[in-house]
């Protein structure tokens, strides 16, 4: 099994670096980190268990945004639905630098 990156980073560098680091610092090779980006609209349905971990990275949205500015994040209603799911699953949850994790 293998950890899963979710990203929300619209810049497409910051992106590259946040997985970059994540495989370095996690020691992993980049086949062993899946990478979905949820700004991209990539977010579907997830099998927990066929993954060791969700890490959930960073971006320029929070939970403390304006109603105005989260309609315009269409992944945001799944995302929650998967943080709701990871609350009963035995799968690893990890947000280092995201205020989703609230």
């Amino acid at each position: 099994m293998k950890p899963f990156l979710l990203q929300s980073r619209p810049e497409a560098d910051a992106a590259q670096n946040e997985y970059e680091a994540m495989c370095k610092y996690g020691r992993l090779e980049p086949q062993q980190l899946k990478r979905l980006a949820m700004n991209r609209g990539e977010l579907g349905s997830i099998n927990l268990d066929g993954y060791s971990g969700i890490i959930l990275g960073g971006g320029p949205a929070n939970v403390t945004d304006p109603p105005e500015v989260k309609a315009k994040r269409t992944y945001e209603p799944r995302l929650y639905e998967l943080l709701r799911e990871l609350l009963t699953a035995t799968t690893l949850f990890w947000a280092p630098a995201s205020a989703w994790a609230c």
